[in-house]
């Protein structure tokens, strides 16, 4: 696939109900690490607790010092079969390399190494056409020179409460805020 390209849905995705693929990421991390604990049993290797509150752009996350894998739940029903064959050996993968190597680089060699055991695609990124979890309000500002400013709500809040100032660039005076 060339770069930049995005992933196409696949035939019949979107069929299976969410929970039905939910179930599916359970067990096919069950037999990962199943797979994991009998090449490896000298080591312990945590069942990985599993959720699905993932939201924006990013397909899964492991965090191996606490066992946790979590996932993107819009993408998981968008891409099923894909997402599944992909994103939870990914995942779980951080987790068996944490066990069995301890601490090192997260898409390392020691990692590729149980992708490679997996039988799965090493990539570290995936190529799902996403949309952003939210939408970023801004609030308009004006100075007296009228360039218009737009600030996130942090910075906007931050002026509210008096506990910061923002100047124009330009002209160097206060920002005040438009109404509307």
């Amino acid at each position: 696939m060339s770069a930049g390209a995005q992933l196409e849905l696949p035939f019949g995705a979107g069929e299976e109900s969410p929970e039905a693929l939910r179930a599916r990421v359970c067990a096919r991390s069950r037999e990962l690490v199943a797979a994991a604990r009998a090449k490896w049993p000298e080591r312990r290797i945590p069942e990985p607790r599993v959720e699905f509150g993932l939201r924006g752009r990013a397909a899964g996350d492991a965090c191996p010092s606490t066992g946790v894998t979590r996932y993107n739940g819009d993408l998981l029903v968008r891409y099923g079969d894909v997402f599944v064959d992909r994103i939870v050996p990914h995942e779980v993968a951080h987790i068996v390399t944490w066990a069995v190597f301890g601490r090192v680089k997260p898409h390392g060699r020691e990692w590729r190494a149980v992708m490679a055991f997996f039988g799965a695609d090493p990539s570290v990124t995936h190529d799902f056409e996403t949309v952003p979890a939210r939408r970023v309000r801004r609030f308009r500002y004006r100075c007296s020179c009228s360039t218009q400013h737009l600030l996130v709500k942090r910075a906007h809040l931050r002026i509210r409460r008096g506990t910061a100032e923002y100047r124009c660039r330009r002209c160097g005076e206060l920002l005040i805020q438009v109404e509307g």
